[in-house]
């Protein structure tokens, strides 16, 4: 019997797409009738139909992968990293390569998968040789105290999420919000604050020990996530499609958070790869 532990970055690369692809096929019914969705896959010349098959596709085979990688199946991995570049390829044709906003944050996320699922601890997990592990072996019985129920990691993945969607909006608007003070720091309390009420839970519901981890995995996925949106909101501001369809919306404001998704993007970022290496640090000490 395996009795490797499953590494952590595993468990959050595969609830995060097993989550993410079920609220996207709850939005999917919202989004393809949206009538500024309408026009803009009208611009490109896509059907509905269309759209609903690729997106039902997309979301089969991450719900597939990270189901399979929570069982330690490693065809599970290999679905993701094999298909995944097919349908990033496929969506940029689709929409004929005009909408790289989106292609960039898909193949960022992918990248960054890729990166931590072909990490050794990773490769470990999903081989059949059960006499390597990357972390120290400890007695059974106090294994079995000290891990975490499925349901518990479920939560916290979920509440990590809304957190950091809640401090995503936050910094993305941090420059607009910059020529008054008073609503720059009544913002910053109101989402700050929410945004903690959702993390430090999961911290808690995850593990307290595991927190560098946790931080660093959730906070270079949004400096990611927060440099393709200021991507996406310049590519709104400068293609003729968007210009017309988001006449109503102040440029300048669109351009402040171009620059406030950017800035702190790449700080967000960079504090989440020091996390990453800390937590590797100690792993090893």
């Amino acid at each position: 019997m395996n009795t490797k532990n499953r590494p952590i970055t595993v468990t959050i690369i595969s609830w995060f797409l097993i989550i993410t692809s079920g609220i996207t096929l709850l939005y999917l019914p919202f989004s393809v009738n949206n009538p500024i969705s309408a026009k803009i896959f009208e611009s490109y010349g896509v059907s509905k139909v269309t759209v609903v098959l690729y997106s039902i596709a997309g979301i089969a085979i991450n719900l597939t992968s990270g189901i399979a990688m929570l069982k330690r199946k490693g065809w599970g991995a290999k679905l993701y990293f094999y298909i995944t570049p097919v349908v990033l390829l496929a969506s940029a044709m689709l929409y004929n390569f005009k909408m790289l906003g989106m292609q960039v944050w898909g193949v960022a996320v992918y990248v960054t998968f890729l990166i931590l699922l072909t990490r050794r601890a990773a490769t470990e997990y999903f081989s059949d040789d059960v006499s390597i592990s990357e972390e120290p072996t400890e007695p059974a019985v106090q294994n079995e105290a000290e891990q975490t129920s499925t349901g518990r990691k479920v939560g916290a993945v979920i509440l990590l999420i809304i957190g950091g969607l809640l401090l995503n909006g936050l910094l993305s608007i941090i420059v607009p919000l910059s020529s008054s003070l008073a609503a720059l720091i009544i913002t910053c309390v109101i989402l700050g604050v929410m945004g903690l009420a959702f993390i430090i839970p999961a911290i808690f519901l995850w593990g307290r020990k595991k927190w560098a981890i946790l931080l660093g995995t959730l906070f270079t996925i949004m400096g990611g996530t927060l440099l393709l949106t200021g991507i996406m909101l310049y590519q709104f501001i400068s293609t003729p499609e968007y210009k017309v369809l988001f006449a109503q919306l102040d440029p300048a404001m669109l351009g402040d958070m171009v620059k406030s998704s950017i800035v702190c993007g790449i700080g967000i970022g960079i504090v989440g790869v020091i996390l990453l290496l800390f937590q590797r640090a100690r792993n090893k000490g």
